[in-house]
């Protein structure tokens, strides 16, 4: 929702937010279940799509699988259901053809949802704001 303040001859546009969320993870604590679980807990968390852009070039990328898993954390603190309200596998991070992650819920886009990601070395986080 945007809403529009008009002061003299500035116009002010203040968008109003309706949820954010934040999560971190070690990306360890990714690679360690993939692993110890291995095909069962990735089938669990990611779609296709998520495994083929983290296996572009064959072996996994634990830093991206981490910071998917974030963003799947982030989105469902935004809406406010927190993961009980919604499967792992709902929730998809995509990016586009320029790198700009987006997130989909059941295959469509969140078109009221924004969201970033980053790791580093040990940690993987990512901010969902849901308008």
């Amino acid at each position: 929702m945007t809403q529009s303040t008009r002061t003299g001859s500035l116009r002010y546009t203040k968008t109003v937010q309706k949820g954010i969320g934040i999560d971190i993870i070690e990306i360890q604590r990714v690679k360690t279940a993939v692993k110890q679980f291995k095909g069962k807990f990735l089938n669990k968390i990611f779609t296709k799509r998520e495994l083929d852009y983290c296996t572009k070039r064959k072996a996994l990328k634990y830093p991206e699988l981490a910071a998917r898993f974030a963003a799947k954390e982030a989105y469902s603190k935004a809406i406010g259901t927190g993961i009980r309200g919604i499967h792992w596998r709902e929730i998809e991070i995509i990016n586009n053809s320029n790198g700009k992650p987006h997130v989909y819920v059941k295959s469509r886009l969140a078109k009221s949802a924004l969201v970033s990601l980053s790791h580093s070395l040990k940690y993987a986080t990512a901010v969902v704001m849901v308008n």
